[in-house]
């Protein structure tokens, strides 16, 4: 909301429907909020990774939630080294080069995809 660029890299579809429509259902909010969503659907998109300014880089198997950090134990490693960050810059440029990035607006979805995105965001705590 203060003007930094914000994007989202996130699996056009990954292995769980719930898990998608729950994402979905946050899209709107975040467009409002300035952040541009990008989907990526070459393969599946499984990785965790998250690049801040030019010299802070985390890349783990741990979502960005407290579930994956306090219950499953899962493990991310950040590095404040401006190498591994332009590596990394280079991934992210190469993977939002065949992404496609929602409209903002988002196209008006139908009632059942509303009801459906909804539902699975009741769940999202637990996703």
């Amino acid at each position: 909301m203060r003007g930094v660029d914000v994007r989202l890299l996130l699996p056009a579809r990954s292995d769980s429907r719930l898990a998608d429509a729950s994402a979905r259902s946050y899209f709107q909010r975040l467009q409002r909020s300035g952040v541009k969503v990008h989907l990526y659907g070459p393969r599946m998109l499984h990785s965790k990774a998250l690049l801040a300014d030019d010299s802070l880089a985390v890349i783990g198997s741990a979502n960005f939630d407290s579930r994956s950090f306090r219950l499953n134990f899962e493990l991310s490693v950040l590095f404040y080294d401006k190498g591994v960050a332009a590596d990394l810059e280079r991934v992210f440029t190469n993977d939002f080069a065949v992404a496609r990035e929602v409209p903002n607006p988002s196209p008006k979805s139908s009632f059942s995809q509303r009801l459906t995105e909804g539902i699975a965001r009741l769940f999202s705590p637990i996703l």
